[in-house]
């Protein structure tokens, strides 16, 4: 695999239907590469619906994929998801992500929501402090263990997007960066956290997440060509344009090589091996 070509952004949610049995689809935006830094964004389906993942599982992503006529996800495939990969190392947790997310399969429930993910986070505390990773810190992201306010709360959806990836009992894709990139199945699609806020602050410029301003500020990136099928879906709909901000930022990153090592001696560092990593933070940024 020399470099993707095909981003999927998927952005998250927890929020529940059927008293708590299944979760809302996720927003979801796919980047087709067209040519030489040309890349074509796709927000909505042929229906002219916005663009939806059922779960983040692989059937469910090979659907979505066929609906709009976009390759079929593999090694040329990377996903840039809304989602916590990985714990604190102080926590003690010493599992790999895949035993990790596969220990949401141990709830005595099988529902979803707020009170489910509580539960399952809370088995990796030992003290009221809340813990963090070390990426987090640099960004500025939320903790997966911090509930409060609720508007911050991650650890929902990150709980909804866990059981997601468990349901198939094989690595369905590689994890970055617990796997380098020389270290992954060449036949599988790869997998990366990203963190909206984030992105939009670093390739947007802005601090504020607009996205009524989205397609004026997109405007400033000269590096890649950006076609996109609906600007109404992601500058009406915050979760699209979430969504549509993680798959461009796979984009930018990998044409400015910084996908799977954000910063100079990043693959010789063990810490993101042992919590994991948002996609794109480097310490020299803050």
């Amino acid at each position: 695999m020399s470099s993707f070509r095909s981003f999927v952004g998927v952005d998250q949610t927890g929020a529940v239907l059927d008293g708590g049995k299944r979760c809302k689809p996720l927003p979801t935006v796919v980047a087709v590469e067209t040519g030489k830094n040309q890349w074509k964004f796709i927000t909505r389906t042929k229906k002219n619906k916005p663009l939806t993942l059922k779960r983040l599982t692989l059937g469910d992503i090979e659907e979505s994929l066929h609906t709009i006529k976009a390759p079929s996800p593999d090694g040329n495939t990377a996903l840039m998801v809304d989602c916590v990969l990985g714990l604190p190392y102080e926590v003690g947790c010493r599992l790999d992500i895949w035993q990790l997310v596969q220990q949401t399969q141990t709830m005595a429930s099988s529902l979803f929501g707020r009170k489910q993910a509580h539960t399952f986070f809370a088995r990796f505390l030992s003290a009221k402090k809340i813990p963090t990773r070390t990426c987090e810190r640099f960004a500025r992201a939320n903790s997966v263990f911090q509930t409060h306010p609720f508007q911050k709360n991650i650890q929902t959806g990150t709980f909804r997007l866990w059981r997601d990836l468990s349901t198939e009992s094989q690595q369905w894709l590689n994890v970055w960066p617990f796997q380098k990139k020389a270290e992954g199945d060449d036949r599988l699609p790869w997998l990366f956290e990203g963190y909206p806020s984030f992105f939009w602050k670093l390739f947007l410029g802005s601090k504020k997440r607009d996205p009524s301003h989205l397609k004026q500020l997109c405007s400033s990136i000269k590096d890649v060509q950006i076609e996109v099928d609906s600007w109404k879906v992601v500058e009406r709909n915050p979760d699209w344009a979430d969504a549509f901000v993680l798959a461009l930022s796979g984009v930018i990153l990998q044409k400015r090589r910084r996908l799977f090592e954000p910063f100079r001696g990043f693959a010789q560092w063990a810490v993101p091996k042992r919590e994991g990593w948002i996609a794109g933070v480097a310490p020299d940024r803050f």
